[in-house]
């Protein structure tokens, strides 16, 4: 059974070099005792990138960063123009930080998809 569940907003997020607003945390441990983490956020319905770099803030001006893949994407509001909701799941370990990652460009066929 997983243990030490934590969950918090992540503010000013990054996935794959792209911005978003934000995205919510999951961290816990599990029965191994090895620390997972995976992410939720809304993302433009044309951010087709599978896997990237995902970074931001807590409130409490922590940093957090680390690779992660798509697991599970939703039509959310607007329809297939809309928004996305994406669950992404931690492919390697969460990094904590004090000062900001060093940013990120996006993947060029993300930018190839935003146009």
């Amino acid at each position: 059974m997983p243990s030490s569940h934590r969950r918090f907003p992540l503010l000013d997020v990054t996935f794959a070099g792209v911005a978003l607003p934000s995205a919510t945390m999951d961290l816990w441990d599990d029965d191994s005792g090895v620390t997972r983490w995976s992410a939720r956020a809304l993302m433009p319905a044309l951010q087709v990138a599978e896997r990237g770099r995902l970074t931001g803030r807590t409130k409490d001006g922590r940093y957090f960063s680390g690779e992660v893949d798509v697991a599970n994407r939703q039509m959310g509001p607007g329809g297939p123009r809309g928004q996305t909701l994406v669950e992404l799941h931690g492919s390697g370990p969460l990094e904590e930080s004090s000062e900001p990652p060093p940013a990120e460009e996006p993947a060029a066929s993300d930018a190839k998809s935003s146009s």
